[in-house]
């Protein structure tokens, strides 16, 4: 389909393609994370150290579970090409040109944003969350309740962190400007903060601000890239 404008029955054939080539990658991912899954788990648990499982089906579930989070983040790229394929059917031919380095810049974001709750963010709100406790209660952490917790902020700050990216491609489109942005910063910032508590798979105050800081900076960073935009 090489016509600037698309009927929407061309739209959702495109959809309909785009998200089976996702699941087909992500379920080879998956299936290839299987035999990596010990390892990940070893890794992901490094900050509490031993984990234990309180039901006879919660090991085999949550190896299961960390086989799927493994597989999406192994197709990430191959997911991310294709959403911006699929955006690129509603651009004229300028606006495709710029677009070639989306898909490359948005992975590298949600890294960069996996990266910094992984390697940051949850090791230190562990430590604050069990630390919290120690002295009158013994710590023991479900291995499936952690895991979850561990991927969804993983999931949470990678996909925040494409914010700069978001607010660029915005302003390429002449969606939003940098004068917009400036006026709007508080209550942007309000709206960070609520994101922040949406987000994040529980209800402390740190883990949510260890989220609200760094996106803030990212909107701040975003502003310029707008002018540049």
């Amino acid at each position: 389909m090489d016509e600037t404008k698309y009927t929407l029955v061309e739209h959702l054939e495109e959809l309909r393609k785009r998200l089976i080539y996702c699941l087909i990658f992500f379920g080879f991912s998956s299936a290839l994370a299987w035999q990596l899954v010990p390892h990940v788990i070893k890794y992901a648990s490094a900050p509490v150290g031993k984990l234990v499982f309180i039901h006879p089906t919660e090991a085999f579930f949550t190896y299961f579970k960390v086989a799927l989070w493994s597989g999406f983040f192994l197709s990430l790229p191959v997911i991310l090409y294709n959403v911006w394929k699929f955006v690129a059917l509603g651009l004229n031919e300028a606006e495709k040109k710029t677009m070639v380095f989306f898909a490359p810049a948005s992975f590298l974001l949600f890294l960069l944003g996996a990266s910094f709750a992984f390697f940051l963010a949850i090791p230190l709100s562990v430590k604050f969350l069990v630390g919290f406790g120690r002295g009158w209660a013994e710590p023991m952490l479900s291995i499936g309740e952690y895991i979850s917790f561990v991927g969804w902020l993983l999931l949470a700050f990678g996909a925040t962190f494409e914010l700069p990216l978001v607010i660029f491609f915005l302003a390429k489109l002449k969606v939003l400007t940098q004068s917009t942005l400036r006026t709007y910063r508080k209550h942007a910032v309000l709206l960070i903060f609520i994101a922040a508590a949406v987000l994040t798979p529980t209800p402390d105050v740190f883990t949510q601000l260890l989220l609200a800081v760094p996106l803030i900076i990212l909107y701040e960073l975003s502003i310029i890239l707008s002018r540049w935009a």
